[in-house]
Order: structure tokens, then C-alpha cells, then sequence
């Protein structure tokens, strides 16, 4: 399994310097977050919307604003959800 810059690194094609950064400027990496699904989205959603939006996302593969999947074919297609600060 990646660590957080990896996956940064390997999806955006960025730098180790580059993605330290938006880690340090809030951008997250969950390696679990299907796994966790329930107690993520109570501890980062407030409204019922957003938590539906979300639960939307992991049910289609497809990102909702300011979050992205990235999809590791190298370790049998492990999901890495990515929540982005701009």
C-alpha cells in the first residue's frame, strides 16, 4: 500500500516537495474509507445532502466536487479516495 504523498504523487503527477504541501494545506488521503464509510461521513458531513452526495460517490466511482478516486492497478485495483483543499 502507497502512503499519502505516493498516491499524491503517482495521480497528479506532481512532486514528493508538492504533495508534502497540499497534505500541509489540508488535502487528505483515505486508504479506508470505504471500509469506514459510516463513521467517516458522520465525523466529516453535517448536512444530509452531502452525506448522500458521498455515499453517492462510493456506490458509482464517481467523484463529487473537491474529492477524487484514484485507483491503484499495481496493488489489484485498492481504492484511494482523495478529499482536495484548493
Amino acid at each position: 500500500m502507497m502512503n499519502n504523498y505516493e498516491v499524491l504523487m503517482k495521480m497528479y503527477k506532481i512532486s514528493e516537495k508538492k504533495a508534502k504541501k497540499w497534505i500541509s494545506e489540508g488535502t487528505t488521503v483515505y486508504s479506508d474509507f470505504e471500509e469506514h464509510l459510516d463513521s467517516y461521513i458522520e465525523e466529516l458531513f453535517f448536512d444530509e445532502e452531502d452525506k448522500e452526495a458521498v455515499r453517492n460517490m462510493v456506490a458509482t466511482g464517481k467523484p463529487v466536487l473537491d474529492w477524487e478516486i484514484y485507483i491503484d492497478e499495481e496493488d489489484e485495483g485498492k481504492k484511494y479516495y482523495i478529499s482536495r483543499i484548493f
